[in-house]
């Protein structure tokens, strides 16, 4: 019998294939990645390696559900393929996270090989259970009032981006798992308890470097207050990105309060706002020590700049 010769990419070492394989996740996407894992079987490993450590983990049901009685998974758009997500289905194992695969049908048949790219696959054969989350960097928890409990009980250890969305009370989980080694916060149209929302900074007092804040509703004023009261010093870049008729006045004190504390802070941007920017604020800019970069995005009322 004779052995086929092993192709080029074979005899690379394996932390030049991850590098490889880590570029094709950024310039064609984890989907194409993963695509080529299945049908590459020297790549399988080293692509699911590379894939994790760009894959974003996901509790937000909305981007996908599970249907025909948990034996199939239909997903919201094609770029949730190679995200990770947190669910409970009585086919899949309570407290784990799986990484989306691309979509294949019972006979393990890409799903788009059969005619339009359908967004409907296989629970058993899109699903892959990770149970290492050492290299999972990025998390998105969305709360959605109604159902608690698809809210993942264990965060991967050592997360650098965490991404929070949704109302969250006393009831929705303890943030002391949160791990010391985020870098990176955002709250997406977000709202918690004031005790919860300080106890939620508290957490990352050592590790948090940078916060963002998108926000569209006046009435989250007091909110806002807590999360910029609650910054830790060792923050270098805050961000503010409104989606909405938010006007920074009603948080200039939290932020006139809190901009001298920060004798880290490197980058200030505060975009989409609609009215002028109070010069008391302007002025605590001026003064910090460290402060290399300031975006200013300010609009009036019909979203002309002045």
């Amino acid at each position: 019998m004779t052995v086929p010769p092993r192709s080029l990419v074979e005899h690379l070492p394996n932390d030049v294939l991850l590098t490889l394989y880590d570029g094709m996740a950024q310039y064609a996407g984890l989907d194409a990645l993963l695509s080529f894992a299945l049908a590459t079987p020297i790549a399988y490993a080293p692509a699911i390696k590379a894939s994790l450590a760009r894959a974003r983990g996901i509790s937000n049901r909305w981007s996908f559900e599970f249907r025909d009685h948990g034996e199939t998974i239909r997903l919201e758009s094609r770029k949730v393929i190679g995200n990770l997500i947190h669910a409970r289905c009585p086919r899949l194992h309570v407290g784990e996270w799986y990484l989306i695969m691309p979509l294949r049908d019972k006979n393990r048949q890409d799903t788009r090989c059969s005619g339009p790219f359908r967004l409907v696959g296989s629970l058993a054969w899109s699903l892959l259970p990770i149970r290492n989350l050492d290299p999972i960097r990025h998390v998105h928890l969305q709360a959605r009032g109604d159902e608690p409990e698809w809210m993942p009980s264990v965060l991967p250890p050592f997360l650098s981006t965490l991404s929070v969305g949704g109302e969250w009370f006393d009831e929705r989980r303890d943030w002391d798992d949160v791990p010391r080694t985020v870098t990176h916060l955002e709250l997406q149209w977000c709202h918690m308890d004031v005790d919860i929302a300080q106890a939620f900074m508290a957490s990352m007092r050592n590790s948090l470097r940078r916060l963002t804040i998108k926000y569209y509703e006046h009435h989250r004023a007091k909110f806002m207050d807590t999360i910029l009261r609650a910054c830790p010093p060792g923050i270098k870049q805050l961000e503010l990105v409104s989606r909405g008729p938010y006007s920074v006045a009603a948080n200039i004190g939290a932020l006139l309060d809190v901009i001298p504390t920060l004798l880290h802070l490197e980058t200030f941007r505060i975009m989409n706002c609609p009215n002028r920017m109070p010069l008391q604020l302007l002025a605590a800019l001026a003064a910090a020590p460290n402060l290399h970069v300031m975006r200013l995005g300010v609009h009036d009322l019909f979203g002309r700049e002045p």
